[in-house]
Formats: structure tokens, sequence, C-alpha cells
């Protein structure tokens, strides 16, 4: 009953703004939002990090906007966690994924305010940036958008809304993105060299969902991307941890790398680690005859540089690098749609 009644309010309220265009603000450069539905673990921060570094080989002076979900410090105002050129915060202030952006996309601004509006318009004019990625910004109504892009999840066999499910909101909010990106292994579709719709035979295969979306969905511009663990070669046994939405996932892909797991251990999404903790993980993996401890570039950049014990030792912990490849046809697909925003667009913020 509960996911019914969260279900009938997500569509109420993407109706409400859609209706009530007047409501969302405008800022002067084109914005190009990274958004899923479900809550955590599909990919979308690897993926809005590739789409920067595609909009810097552009020639574009790229920000991302984030709201800095799980921070310590939340200040009122605007925190750049990168002026594009070096960090000037830290995790407590940026966030985990802010600044994981920040150190990875080197070249690109990124800045963290509760008012992405706000962030967006001191990226303008102080940061002279050019256009906007807007992270984790398919349900953010308050800030128009010229490209929309959706991650499709990996799994469609529950596509229940919250609090039962992991939908924020029902699979037929779809239909408003301008495009998909689909894993190549979530979704059985063609080679990753060419955009093809989505198959209606796997998500009728995988989702209870009625005809009329899954028919919508096959009909919509869809593009492929693919993930790869890149960074320590595999060859020594490992123990692995992690504290995101769906460590599972970071296990399994360290073992299709060729990586020999002796342990494992979980934490909650943007989990802060303790010294305790990382002892306790230093100790678990000596134990079961670990030579190297692992974990994801986002937990790293919580632990901080320069980890320590409570008596003061300091573990070799390795982050392990994910990267994301976008089938060839989105970067002119993208450059199109950047163009046609700039030709329709008076150039000032609203």
């Amino acid at each position: 009953m509960l996911d019914i009644l969260y279900t009938q309010l997500a569509r109420a309220r993407r109706r409400y703004y859609q209706r009530r265009p007047n409501l969302r603000r405008r800022l002067a450069a084109p914005v190009i939002s990274v958004g899923n539905l479900t809550v955590g673990g599909s990919g979308k921060t690897p993926l809005a990090a590739e789409i920067a570094r595609m909009l810097v080989a552009m020639g574009e002076r790229p920000s991302i906007l984030s709201r800095g979900y799980a921070r310590k410090i939340r200040d009122e105002g605007v925190v750049v966690v990168s002026d594009g050129r070096r960090v000037l915060a830290d995790v407590a202030h940026a966030g985990d994924e802010p600044l994981l952006l920040a150190h990875i996309v080197p070249r690109a601004a990124v800045l963290v305010s509760s008012s992405r509006y706000v962030a967006g318009r001191i990226a303008e004019t102080k940061l002279a940036c050019t256009v906007h990625v807007l992270d984790d910004g398919f349900q953010h109504f308050d800030l128009m958008r010229d490209v929309d892009l959706l991650v499709v999840p990996d799994t469609l066999d529950d596509t229940r809304t919250l609090p039962f499910g992991r939908f924020r909101e029902p699979l037929d909010a779809a239909t408003a993105a301008d495009a998909l990106l689909v894993e190549t292994t979530a979704v059985e579709t063609a080679p990753a060299t060419q955009d093809s719709p989505v198959a209606q035979d796997s998500l009728v295969a995988q989702a209870p969902a009625t005809r009329a979306v899954i028919e919508a969905l096959s009909h919509q511009k869809t593009f492929e991307f693919s993930r790869r663990i890149v960074g320590p070669s595999p060859g020594q046994p490992a123990y692995a941890f992690a504290g995101i939405a769906r460590p599972e996932r970071f296990y399994e892909d360290l073992q299709k790398a060729g990586w020999r797991l002796t342990g494992r251990r979980s934490f909650g999404d943007h989990h802060h680690f303790s010294e305790r903790e990382i002892e306790e993980i230093v100790r678990a993996a000596t134990h079961s005859g670990a030579a190297v401890i692992l974990t994801t570039e986002k937990d790293f950049v919580r632990i901080g540089s320069d980890p320590r014990t409570s008596t003061g030792v300091r573990p070799h912990i390795v982050p392990v690098p994910l990267e994301v490849a976008i089938t060839p046809s989105f970067q002119p697909w993208l450059a199109e749609r950047l163009h046609a925003a700039r030709a329709t667009s008076s150039g000032a913020p609203a």
C-alpha cells in the first residue's frame, strides 16, 4: 500500500512541474542532467565523469553540479570543490562523490550546493564555465535542463517504488528522458559500437511493466556503455571492503577482473570509516591470507590518502578505479544537442 501511495505522489510531482515550466529556473549555459530511477548503485557517477571528460575534449569548460549528499559539514552557501585547476575542499565539506569527481576529472569545476541554480551561476560568472553536468538530476525539477539522460537500472526484475523497492519513480517516468544509457551487460542489445533501442523482449522478461511503457521505452534514443576495472593487476590474494549502495557489484567486478578474494566486508552507503574499523579490516585481511586490501575510489576519498589504525599503523589500502566507455555515437549526438540548445537559448539566466 505504501509503495502504491509513493508511486502516485511521484507521478503527481513530475506532472506538476511538467505543466508549470515557469517554476523551473534556467542557467545561461546548457545543462546536461545525468540521473537514474533507482536509489544508488547504477553507475551514475562514473558516467557523469566520462561525460565531463568528453565535454573537455570537445573544447568546453564544464562544471559538475552536485547536492553533496551525506556531507559531514553542510555549508549554507556554495562549496567550490574544484575550480577546474585544483581541488579546494575536503570530503567533510564536499561529500565523497563530488570530491572523487574533482580528482578524476581535474579540468572540470565541481560545485556543491542545495541550490544547483546558485552553484551554476557561480560556475558561469566566477569560473567561466560553458556547460553544466547536473549529477543525479532526473528528479531535480527546480532547474531547466537541455539534455536529460537516464541510466537504466541493470536489473528490472523488481520495479517497485520506495519504501519496498529501489525505484524513486515508477518505470514509466523513463519516457521523460531524452536518451537512455544502458549497460551492455545489463540488457541484451546490439554491440557497444552502436546505439540501439532497448530490447523489448528483455524488458518483458525482466520487468512486470505495462505493455505501453515497454513499447515507449523500446522507441527511445538509447546509448550503451560498459564498465571495467582498471588499475592494479590481479594476481595476489586480496581482501575487499566497500561502503557503497551495492557493494556486491564491486566484489563481482573484482572477481571478473581476475582477483581472488579471501574475504570481504560491507558498510552502508557513504559510510565514514573510524580508525577502529580500519584496524578491524586490516586484521581480517591478515587473518584471511590477503596480500593486498582493495576498496572503491569513492571509499578511498572518505578514508583519506593517509589512513591509520588506532595504533598508528599505516595500512596499505589500494583504490580500484572504475572506467566507463560510452558507445562512440553518443558524442556527436551530444554535440548536436548542445548546438541546438544554444541556437534556441537567449543566453541569459532566468
